[in-house]
């Protein structure tokens, strides 16, 4: 989830909120953009609903094929806490009319230096409600939630919601080629040519397979934990005409793409996981409770395997580390992560 500093101004220049469609996988533009800010979970309106120029900068929003920045400056008046940016587009000119909803957090500038500091898998208007986090303020909140999100990034070696990222990759003289993390959309794909000038040559989108399938909701096979982009065949009845192939070298791929693992929501990039804030809501209570570790009841409460009130006598479990969690040494939480860490790498020399 994305964050905010109060005051802080949201633009072209400073993407901190940013709508993206896709189709097939490319990144592609659309016709009409709108957005309004909601404050949760009361539904209050702070901004909008407000028409946004689709072009290029400087008239307009735009930040590459597909992407699109907000527009708007926070003020006093908003509350620190949940919000929810609503927006309204058209894929083409005159066609229905679809919704995408992306939470965030408007942050204390005292806090955090920029929204873009801030990295959140939970809403801190939810956690509100629940026990231990019950009686804490907001901005005491959302900075366990910052703690314990970039925790599970560091456990999972993943990340949660869209990025748009520009790497390079070695070419495996294949047709496909291998990603770390999931793939969302493709913007553009560029390749060293081999001769003495080293330029760069732009790859036809039309020609690539995004596997993406996850966004269309199916998931066996779940391309998220196989994440790559092949080369199309042209195929004739009985016979392949042609494949190409990513040129072998050591960084010679640039890929300008939409990368994050997100769960299917209806959207055009999906959401961040919800399960994931039963474990951000259980690691900030830990934090909360025992920034330390010192406290074995709460930094690894399955470990305890007796415990008496009176004689403070604990006794632990000596058994295997899967009795209590062998990732963070909470069950609870472990059984929510394991499902998204990252698969090892295999090679091969």
């Amino acid at each position: 989830m994305p964050g905010v500093t109060r005051g802080e101004v949201v633009s072209a220049s400073n993407p901190l909120l940013f709508f993206a469609y896709q189709t097939d996988g490319l990144l592609t533009d659309i016709a009409e953009l709108e957005l309004t800010i909601l404050e949760l979970p009361a539904g209050t309106v702070r901004f909008g609903p407000m028409p946004l120029n689709v072009t290029d900068p400087p008239a307009g929003v735009r930040l590459g094929i597909g992407r699109y920045a907000a527009s708007f400056t926070s003020t006093t008046a908003w509350k620190i806490g949940t919000h929810q940016a609503v927006w309204r587009y058209r894929a083409i000119a005159g066609g229905a009319w679809g919704y995408y909803r992306q939470n965030f957090e408007l942050l204390e500038g005292m806090d955090f230096a920029s929204g873009a500091a801030y990295v959140g898998y939970a809403d801190s208007c939810v956690l509100h409600e629940a026990s231990p986090l019950c009686n804490v303020d907001s901005r005491r909140i959302q900075k366990l939630i910052d703690v314990s999100s970039r925790l599970v990034e560091r456990l999972t070696g993943r990340f949660f919601e869209p990025r748009f990222l520009t790497s390079a990759y070695s070419g495996p003289d294949a047709p496909t080629l291998l990603f770390g993390h999931p793939v969302i959309a493709l913007d553009s794909m560029y390749e060293l040519g081999l001769g003495p000038t080293d330029q760069l040559f732009e790859v036809d989108r039309t020609a690539l397979k995004i596997f993406n399938r996850h966004l269309e909701g199916l998931f066996d096979p779940d391309d998220r934990d196989n994440p790559k982009i092949m080369y199309t065949t042209d195929i004739l009845p009985g016979r392949i005409i042609a494949q190409a192939s990513f040129s072998y070298g050591e960084k010679n791929i640039q890929v300008h793409a939409l990368f994050g693992y997100t769960d299917y929501d209806g959207s055009p990039v999906g959401s961040t996981p919800r399960i994931l804030g039963r474990a951000i809501g259980a690691l900030a209570a830990r934090e909360l409770l025992d920034p330390l570790g010192q406290d074995a009841s709460v930094s690894t409460p399955g470990r305890i395997k007796m415990a008496r009130t009176r004689d403070q006598a604990v006794q632990f479990d000596t058994g295997s580390a899967q009795s209590y969690g062998a990732i963070t040494g909470d069950r609870l939480v472990d059984d929510i992560l394991l499902p998204f860490m990252r698969p090892p790498h295999m090679a091969a020399v």
